[in-house]
Order: structure tokens, then C-alpha cells, then sequence
């Protein structure tokens, strides 16, 4: 998730459970290949966390991560794309992990590599702060999986593009379940309000997680207009309203005043 929806206060999230047994069947497989290739980055870069090897930073770029996976050479990443081909050409995991990468979607992957290199950070943090119990993150047993969430990239992803349909991807092509669009926005309001999609697995059961800006209701104001009235001798009564378009009035007492003594007098 990017720092801009993370920040954001507006941002909820909607789950929804999928009961699309054909899709199920097509996305579970593919939760555990994501799982799988999390746990091997995990232990990659637990491997260079205990034995100092000081490959962390590049390691956890996604930009160099991600040319590493597709087989591509930016010419600003050349030096040190080709100082990490080198130095891991033989290592295993680092082979098994660009290998199973090729069944992924990139994008999704490079979702990943941000959220355990989150982790990661909040690991350090902790440790610096004096909390020496703290633990890097580590592996799951994929027997004994029981939750996992793939973070799905919001541009390439997922699309909503189809009537009633949502699609997202998980390799490199467009896996496809009915969504009632209407029922979807009485909760999200515009489709369009829709940030990101994850897709989570939870005690065997597939779900959605839709991230999406709340829309602000705007307040309109009632109009307001103050008063005042004056009382006095020559000026009865003098009424004045807080408005340009409401005239002000005046009721003149100098025409009442003689009759004040005579009132007196009874």
C-alpha cells in the first residue's frame, strides 16, 4: 500500500467473501505460490541480516529486485544489477526465487518485496528503541497456512473495467469472478473511490479486501443573520439586521416626547 493511502484518514476497507468455487480453486493455488516465494525472500534476506553480508539495501530495492526477476538491465541499475547476478549466480535460493517469479505477476511482487521490507524497518526500529526481544519476520509453513493476504498492485492488478465482473491478475492473465457492481458502490460509493484490491485467505476461505477513500458529505451551512435593536429619546426604536439586502429601521421618538410630561402629570 503507497504512503498516500496509508496516510490517508478517509481510507476504509470492505471484505467481502468470495463463493466462486471455480475461482477459488484457480486463486488458492496461486496464494500459496506467493507465500512460498515470501518465505523464500524472507530467509534471502534473514541470511544477510545474521551473517553481515550487507547486500540489505539492495536486496530490499524492488527496482532492482524487479529487473533482477524479469531479466532486464536499466542502465542506471547496470552497476549494481550486475554485481548482484555475479555474486548470486550459484545461490540457490536467490535461483529459486527468479524462477518462481516468472509464474507471478511482477507488479504483485514487487508489492511484496515493499510489505517485508516494512517489516523489516519496523524490526530495526524496535531494536534500536532497546526492545532486544524483537525478531526479524520469518517464514510460515505453507501445511499450516491459515491466513495470508496478497497485495494486489492498483494498476495492474485488479480491474473493475467490466460490468459486474472483477478481475485480477496473479500471473499474466485476468482471473475473472461476478461482482453486482450496484452493491459494491452502496458501500464504496463510486467504483472509482477504490484505491487497491488485496486478495486474503483466511481458514480456507477466499476474500476480498477493498481499500477505498470514504467520500466527505459536504456540510452546508444555514444561512445566519444576526440583529440589533436600540431603544432611546430621539430614536424610539432602532433595528438593525447584520445584511446588506435587509434595510435597517428607525422609528422616530421626537414626535412622542410631549406626551411624556403629560403622562407624568396624570
Amino acid at each position: 500500500m503507497s504512503k498516500s493511502i496509508a496516510g490517508n484518514k478517509n481510507i476504509r476497507t470492505y471484505k467481502m467473501r468470495i463463493k466462486d468455487k471455480k475461482f477459488k480453486s484457480k486463486v488458492i493455488d496461486y496464494i500459496y505460490k506467493y507465500r512460498h516465494f515470501e518465505n523464500m525472500y524472507i530467509i534471502l534476506l534473514n541470511q544477510d541480516y545474521k551473517q553481515n553480508i550487507g547486500d540489505f539495501r539492495l536486496l530490499t530495492n524492488y527496482e532492482i529486485m524487479r529487473a533482477l526477476f524479469r531479466g532486464t538491465t536499466p542502465k542506471k541499475l547496470k552497476e549494481k544489477l550486475t554485481y548482484i547476478r555475479n555474486k548470486y549466480k550459484n545461490h540457490q535460493i536467490m535461483n529459486d526465487l527468479i524462477n518462481l517469479s516468472k509464474e507471478l505477476k511482477i507488479h504483485n511482487i514487487v508489492e511484496i518485496i515493499k510489505r517485508v521490507k516494512s517489516q523489516y524497518k519496523g524490526f530495526f526500529t524496535r531494536v534500536k528503541n532497546g526492545d532486544y526481544k524483537a525478531k526479524p519476520p520469518k517464514p510460515k509453513k505453507l501445511s499450516k497456512l491459515t491466513n495470508y493476504t496478497i497485495p494486489l498492485d492498483s494498476y495492474k492488478g485488479f480491474s473493475l473495467k467490466r460490468k459486474n465482473q472483477l478481475g485480477i491478475n496473479l500471473n499474466n492473465k485476468m482471473i475473472r469472478t461476478y461482482i453486482n457492481h450496484k452493491e459494491l458502490e452502496k458501500v464504496v460509493g463510486n467504483l472509482k473511490n477504490i484505491k487497491a484490491v488485496h486478495l486474503n485467505f483466511s481458514n480456507n476461505e477466499l476474500y476480498l479486501l477493498f481499500i477505498y477513500e470514504k467520500e466527505e458529505k459536504e456540510i452546508k451551512e444555514k444561512p445566519y443573520k444576526s440583529a440589533g435593536i436600540d431603544i432611546g429619546i430621539n430614536n424610539l426604536l432602532s433595528i438593525y439586521v447584520d445584511d446588506k439586502d435587509v434595510p435597517s429601521l428607525i422609528i422616530d421618538g421626537k414626535s412622542l416626547r410631549h406626551i411624556t410630561p403629560t403622562l407624568i402629570g396624570l
